[in-house]
């Protein structure tokens, strides 16, 4: 698609219900109606219960109930490096 592949969006979270990931957009035209546009290795990822059944979705399989929290989409690890944090030449830490 014409202007896509150029910008992503900075790590975003992304909940339904009680099902949270931490995920990173293309930004890429599209139409008015659709905010947001899942890739198939996503839902394989996150294989939603009711999709095409229902208007409930639901992400309740074993590994989205174990690794989609809300607590794991804010946990990240700071590793500190003392020869950034003393080096004058460092303008952000």
């Amino acid at each position: 698609m014409k202007g896509a592949e150029q910008w992503c969006t900075e790590p975003m979270r992304l909940q339904h219900w009680k099902h949270y990931t931490r995920e990173r957009f293309e930004i890429s035209p599209m139409d008015p109606e659709i905010d947001v546009f899942l890739p198939f290795g996503w839902i394989t990822q996150h294989p939603p219960q009711g999709a095409w059944t229902s208007e409930e979705v639901r992400f309740n399989s074993a590994g989205c109930k174990r690794r989609c929290t809300k607590y794991e989409t804010n946990d990240f690890s700071i590793t500190w490096d003392n020869s950034v944090a003393t080096d004058p030449a460092a303008k952000t830490i």
